[in-house]
């Protein structure tokens, strides 16, 4: 690394290469303030147009209208209040039904009939 240095060093020297022009500091400044813009001058208003205010509406209506709807189906199942359980004798048979069918459906992908399963029960030793 020093060696990467020292070569720069001798190539470049050490004198400093970039060079400002006499007296340019001392001008600088008000040179500066010349190319400034004046304060008196009144800052530029934008004027909202007709579609802006327009669309500043729509998206008011649109979100309101969202509010509306999200309430509306939030509360709507609270109208169903007085209605009855169903009775829970059909409950149990629906569930039954269902539990039927899936055994059925088992049996089926097994293969196996109620002779298989009775022959199964039987030869297994219960201990």
């Amino acid at each position: 690394m020093m060696e990467r240095e020292e070569y720069i060093r001798s190539r470049a020297g050490k004198e400093n290469p970039f060079r400002v022009p006499e007296g340019y500091f001392e001008g600088l400044a008000s040179q500066v303030m010349a190319n400034l813009p004046d304060r008196d001058a009144a800052p530029v208003r934008t004027a909202r147009t007709y579609r802006l205010r327009l669309r500043a509406w729509i998206c008011t209506a649109a979100c309101v209208c969202i509010g509306m709807f999200g309430a509306v189906m939030y509360f709507a199942d609270s109208g169903n209040v007085g209605v009855s359980a169903p009775d829970s004798s059909v409950a149990a048979d629906a569930q039954s039904a269902s539990y039927d069918s899936y055994d059925e459906a088992v049996a089926d992908y097994m293969m196996i009939d109620n002779a298989d399963i009775y022959a199964y029960l039987t030869d297994s030793s219960f201990e």
